[in-house]
């Protein structure tokens, strides 16, 4: 079990609690309820960050493998 926030990687996260990525527009959908519209800068941060993330839950992989 890991205990140690230091120590925390993606891949182990996949490794013990079966972690997986969910591009689907509906995860959490209850969180679009009421939400302010985005401007186009926060919709390009959103996608700089969906990018890198991909990218590091990749890498995860390509590490457990």
């Amino acid at each position: 079990m890991i205990t140690n926030a230091s120590s925390l990687t993606l891949g182990a996260l996949r490794q013990t609690f079966g972690l997986r990525l969910d591009s689907s527009d509906r995860f959490f959908d209850e969180w679009l309820n009421n939400a302010p519209t985005l401007t186009e800068a926060e919709l390009q941060g959103l996608d700089r960050l969906t990018r890198n993330s991909c990218g590091a839950t990749k890498r995860a992989r390509m590490q457990i493998k």
